[in-house]
């Protein structure tokens, strides 16, 4: 596509197995993962998560 930045529209296939994760990582040129998330709930299920 013109104007799209190189490598748009690909992917590269994730591990299917824990153990797959440091080659997949490695193929990404990334050192490692971090799960940062957020968890929005109405304020009742908070309460009783709390």
């Amino acid at each position: 596509m013109a104007g799209s930045p190189a490598g748009a529209g690909t992917t590269t296939p994730g591990p299917r197995a824990d153990h797959e994760i440091p080659a997949y990582l490695e193929r990404l040129g990334l050192p490692g993962l971090a799960d940062i998330h957020v968890h929005f709930l109405p304020p009742s299920m908070l309460e009783k998560v709390w």
